[in-house]
């Protein structure tokens, strides 16, 4: 990666790295689940419609995205994921530093998010990058723990 990171909105044409990235970054984790975590069969078209899909990209390499929505008292963080060939370079992050000024710059003064249970490595980047677990439910058959970033 040479040209800086820049991040921007997802459109169609972004729909083959958005699937295919999701693929790649949760099939690590279908044997300890069971089954295939949701984010490999999102529906991003909808996504594209119904949410804010933003892409991190170097030149016109995309290197990653963030599914988002503004619910009434908070951000909501539906999924994100860094393709593999950019993992470890602090892309994840940089997502987040943004998804927390587009909060605030909306009048939110949180993020939240879940996990699946078994996504380990999660359970310990969000706590550092400032989150903090607050529940921990069964929705959909999947043992989700659930985190909030005040951001006041």
């Amino acid at each position: 990666m040479t040209a800086p990171i820049m991040l921007r909105q997802a459109d169609g044409d972004d729909l083959p790295f958005l699937r295919a990235c999701a693929r790649a970054a949760y099939s690590q984790y279908v044997e300890a689940i069971g089954r295939e975590p949701p984010p490999m069969n999102a529906d991003f078209a909808a996504h594209l419609e119904h949410d804010r899909v933003t892409i991190a990209q170097s030149g016109e390499e995309p290197l990653g995205y963030a599914v988002w929505r503004l619910d009434d008292e908070c951000l909501f963080l539906e999924n994100i994921a860094v393709a593999e060939n950019a993992r470890g370079n602090g892309i994840a992050g940089l997502m987040i530093t943004w998804l927390e000024e587009q909060a605030l710059q909306a009048g939110r003064t949180a993020i939240e998010l879940y996990t699946n249970i078994k996504m380990t490595g999660n359970l310990s980047l969000y706590p550092h990058l400032g989150f903090v677990q607050t529940r921990t439910l069964i929705e959909h058959g999947f043992e989700r723990v659930y985190f909030r970033k005040d951001l006041t």
